[in-house]
């Protein structure tokens, strides 16, 4: 065994028993594993002690500030662990030193405002055109974008546009065509650049068929039902009481009429009857 000294070897992990057994190492000398990335102190019954790092924790930023600014071994940038009073879980933070005394702050808060244009995987990416340098939608890469300000949809389409709000576009390009679809609330237009021609479909919402006094499908649907509810049979029954009812307020009065026209033709006049004499 050995005495008063270290040794310190450097060993693929699945070597250091046979090192052992040979007497290559032995008690007290440290171990660098070569496929693990491991360190191991080697106890005097010969068996293996892994080396970890030690992470202090505590229950509460007060104990942490307390005990890290009475130890020795503190420094500026060690990871400590914090307990959470409410979910009892181990949050991480880092040491900092402020006029000579060390503080905590949580990795999670690194203190300043994210700036949303930096991050490099944004879900939906920001653009803003101006009047001479308006943004060509559909040269952008595929993507979903919010435009602001002035933009156009093709170099081949020559309208210009300009929007005082964020209004999203969702750029698909293929090896032949271009598709720029624009996105609001009421409605979805879908540009196509194919061969040097743009052409324009719209997908309505239904919003924006009442708002503009358009018949939807549902509402042709409700109004031929509603027909359906007349039947060969109802329509026969309604126009014989119409019949009936205008016969009973007219037609007697009609007869009456009739036949007193016809008997006045038939009674004579007094000068009728002084020719019959004469």
């Amino acid at each position: 065994m050995a005495d008063n000294r270290v040794k310190y070897a450097y060993l693929n992990y699945g070597d250091i028993s046979s090192r052992i057994e040979n007497g290559d190492v032995d008690a007290y000398d440290i171990v660098f594993t070569k496929d693990t990335h491991e360190q191991y102190f080697i106890k005097e019954d010969l068996g293996l002690l892994r080396i970890i790092s030690k992470v202090y924790c505590f229950d509460s930023i007060q104990s942490a500030k307390e005990s890290l600014n009475n130890n020795t071994d503190t420094y500026a940038g060690q990871i400590v662990a914090i307990t959470d009073n409410d979910s009892g879980a181990y949050h991480g933070y880092i040491v900092n030193k402020v006029d000579e005394e060390y503080t905590v702050t949580s990795l999670a808060d690194s203190g300043t405002q994210i700036d949303y244009d930096t991050l490099v995987h944004r879900p939906i990416i920001n653009k803003v055109g101006e009047v001479g340098n308006p943004i060509i939608i559909g040269s952008l890469d595929n993507g979903l974008y919010s435009i602001l300000g002035n933009y156009k949809i093709f170099d081949e389409y020559e309208t210009n546009f300009s929007t005082s709000t964020k209004h999203l576009f969702l750029v698909d390009r293929s090896e032949m065509d271009v598709y720029v679809k624009d996105i609001s609330a009421k409605e979805i237009i879908t540009y196509t650049l194919s061969n040097g021609e743009v052409t324009i479909s719209r997908i309505l919402t239904t919003g924006y068929l009442k708002d503009n006094h358009y018949i939807t499908e549902n509402d042709l649907d409700a109004k031929i039902k509603t027909l359906d509810l007349i039947t060969k049979a109802e329509a026969s029954e309604y126009v014989r009481t119409i019949i009936n009812e205008y016969l009973e307020q007219n037609l007697g009065a009609t007869i009456d009429t009739k036949i007193d026209k016809k008997i006045q033709s038939l009674v004579a006049t007094d000068s009728d009857i002084e020719n019959l004499f004469q």
